[in-house]
């Protein structure tokens, strides 16, 4: 996948992006300025401030993915590199930002966590710049649990990358995490309320909640397992998700709505629909879990514009896999048309 490159497992994506960052501050220890999107996961931005490293936020596009006419503006003397995300797997104009930093003498990470397997004008994401990220975690195209990798692109970096990946602890098994990852979101329809009350109980005791902190390791092993076995068949499945964000596309505009990031031919790991403007989002999350159908939050934005809050604010993800039909996404964005309806009929009840 990667034949120029060289890969280097590890528990996270963020792992490799510490790496990353590590070593490009030591190579360059005068520059302290890291350019990210305003709309990015956020530990994304909490793994440069552990770096020691000022986040400077770029805006977004439609897309959600950085605008590199802001990223050329953003650009100063205090500049280390450019972190180029492909938001929920929408690749974002790589080229152009690789094209953008080289010129600069910046260093670039592509941050292609969500969007492993997908190509540009030929070349894998995660090939561009001087690294790549790869995650393998929740709602990613691998999905192990936990887990990524580090992509070397660059034969400058590469000596100091690697030193960096071997002084990090050995991953061990991975059973632990494989079995949170099982109770947290595989289980999730059985698991959430003995949870919610769990937590809610240590809160009234009063005991602190356990350090969520993610240490630096190598990749455990039952995760490169599952990672080896799913990046065989990732090209089936990208194509099934592929076919099912047209689905959706096409099931939503039945009922006036449409995908926040939907370009034809496009593959997306998150399927992000817009609400309408008058559309109370946890009102309606409320009520399509009545109907069984659990659906999520995006991310928050991040040192974003108003514009782009309100949009966010907006936005919410519904459940999607690879093999379904056409008949679950049908039901699906019916019940979300009927619900938006309920609730818009309250919301003018509520105001006679």
């Amino acid at each position: 996948m990667f034949p120029r490159s060289s890969v280097f497992p590890t528990n996270a994506g963020r792992t490799g992006l510490a790496l990353a960052l590590t070593a490009f501050r030591a190579l360059r220890p005068g520059k302290t300025e890291v350019l990210v999107p305003a709309y990015i996961c956020p530990s994304v931005v909490t793994t440069v401030t552990d770096c020691g490293l000022k986040p400077v936020f770029v805006g977004v596009q439609d897309d959600l993915n950085m605008d590199p006419a802001d990223a050329a503006a953003q650009i100063s003397e205090a500049t280390l590199a450019l972190i180029a995300v492909h938001m929920y797997a929408a690749p974002a104009r790589i080229e152009e930002l690789e094209g953008l930093c080289r010129n600069a003498g910046i260093y670039m990470i592509d941050d292609a966590a969500q969007v492993f397997g997908v190509t540009v004008a030929g070349r894998p994401l995660g090939a561009f710049g001087d690294v790549g990220i790869l995650s393998f975690a929740q709602s990613k195209t691998i999905v192990a649990g936990l887990g990524g990798a580090l992509i070397v692109n660059d034969e400058a970096s590469l000596a100091s990358l690697s030193e960096g990946w071997r002084a990090l602890p050995d991953g061990g098994r991975g059973w632990g995490i494989f079995l949170s990852f099982l109770i947290e979101f595989q289980w999730e329809r059985w698991t959430r309320l003995p949870l919610y009350y769990w937590k809610n109980l240590r809160s009234w005791r009063e005991e602190p909640e356990p350090a969520r902190t993610l240490p630096r390791t190598g990749i455990g092993a039952v995760q490169a397992g599952l990672a080896l076995a799913q990046i065989r068949s990732a090209a089936t499945r990208i194509l099934g998700k592929t076919q099912v964000t047209q689905r959706f596309q096409d099931a939503l505009g039945r009922v006036g709505l449409t995908l926040s990031q939907y370009r034809p031919s496009v593959y997306l790991a998150r399927i992000m629909v817009d609400l309408p403007s008058g559309a109370d989002r946890e009102e309606v999350k409320s009520s399509l879990a009545r109907r069984g159908i659990q659906c999520r939050r995006p991310y928050p934005p991040l040192g974003s514009t108003a514009g782009l809050k309100a949009r966010v604010d907006h936005m919410l993800e519904l459940p999607s896999h690879s093999r379904m039909t056409d008949a679950d996404i049908a039901d699906l964005c019916d019940a979300l048309g009927q619900t938006l309806h309920g609730c818009q009929g309250e919301m003018r009840m509520g105001s006679l």
